[in-house]
């Protein structure tokens, strides 16, 4: 780690979980990368990761991880025990897998399914240089049925990659697969709990697993991000889905929910 962002993660990793923070924060982080920075191998709340301090996510991991959803990763902290099995649909690099991976211990499980292959790459990596045998990871996107779709690459926050933009950027050919096949095969037999955030494609994917997989293999609890403004492309709103098939919501906060069957 470099002198100049030494100092900052000095002061940003010591901010609170208050009002403000994530302002501040995201001020330190404006300013940090007004310049070429190199990606950063850095200790996130004890897990190895390489971040990319130009990337959204990324920066917030690098210099103040304990904002990063925290509320989430709470609730994830008090719902998880050893031997549950969990599911991160839309990984990321992997913050919510790895926090599962140290819940669920060797005797639990944890999938994560990522479409993006340098995103699925960084996933990789950072699954082995923490040692998490327990996770399993997936490459390919998630839908409602098996098709080829162009994934939109969002130059500066990699974790908005969609399947539904104006694809007349960047894009990457991405296989997608329903759920259901896609636990099926891993012999995922039960969920404890899992993370949606597939930008935009949570209602397909969501509609065709509860209609396809057994009431026994829905999770206990679903941690979902849901972005209104995607609903008449993604189909349907997938809050409501949920609502609609006996979950209940329990927490929201902007666009990211957490509903309990």
């Amino acid at each position: 780690m470099n002198r100049e962002l030494a100092a900052w993660t000095q002061l940003t990793r010591r901010l609170p979980r208050v009002r403000g923070a994530g302002h501040i924060s995201q001020w330190v982080w404006q300013v940090y990368k007004r310049k070429p920075r190199p990606h950063e191998l850095a200790d996130v709340l004890g897990l190895c990761m390489e971040l990319d301090p130009h990337q959204v996510v990324d920066g917030i991991l690098l210099l103040a991880p304990q904002l990063f959803d925290y509320v989430e990763i709470s609730f994830l902290q008090r719902h998880l025990r050893s031997g549950d099995t969990f599911l991160d649909a839309g990984a990321y690099v992997g913050m919510y897998a790895l926090t599962a991976s140290r819940l669920v211990g060797s005797a639990g499980s944890v999938v994560a399914v990522e479409a993006s292959p340098d995103t699925y790459r960084r996933l990789t990596a950072h699954v082995a240089w923490n040692r998490a045998e327990n996770v399993q990871t997936v490459h390919g996107g998630l839908s409602d049925q098996d098709e080829t779709l162009p994934l939109a690459l969002h130059p500066s926050d990699a974790g908005s990659n969609t399947f539904l933009a104006d694809t007349t950027g960047p894009t990457v050919t991405v296989p997608c697969r329903p759920l259901l096949p896609v636990l099926q095969e891993l012999g995922v037999q039960h969920l404890t709990g899992a993370k949606f955030d597939v930008e935009g494609f949570e209602y397909r994917v969501l509609r065709c697993f509860l209609a396809d997989a057994p009431p026994s293999l829905w999770p206990g609890f679903v941690i979902l991000e849901w972005n209104h403004l995607y609903d008449q492309d993604a189909g349907g709103n997938a809050v409501d889905l949920l609502l609609r098939n006996g979950y209940s919501r329990v927490w929201s906060h902007g666009l990211n929910h957490i509903l309990i069957r």
